[in-house]
């Protein structure tokens, strides 16, 4: 996404002039994981109702990344819970 925002024409445009780094990414991403993490469930949810995509499969949470969202900050999410809900 760093090399996108300064080489892209289309992420330029997007940018309207205003730099974004690394720095800058990985601070929206601790700010708004919550969030985040609420979206891509919402929208992994709503692939499956479509049919567009399945999970038969799911990977296991590493034992590492105790303590954090799938972007890095807050607590893990209960993983009993359904990609729907």
């Amino acid at each position: 996404m760093d090399r996108l925002c300064q080489e892209h024409i289309a992420y330029l445009w997007i940018l309207g002039g205003v730099t974004v780094n690394y720095h800058t990414l990985a601070d929206f991403r601790v700010s708004q994981g919550e969030f985040l993490d609420q979206l891509l469930s919402q929208s992994v949810a709503s692939w499956m109702a479509e049919g567009l995509v399945r999970l038969e499969r799911t990977a296991p949470w590493p034992a590492a990344w105790a303590g954090r969202t799938a972007f890095g900050c807050g607590p893990v999410p209960a993983r009993s819970r359904s990609v729907a809900e």
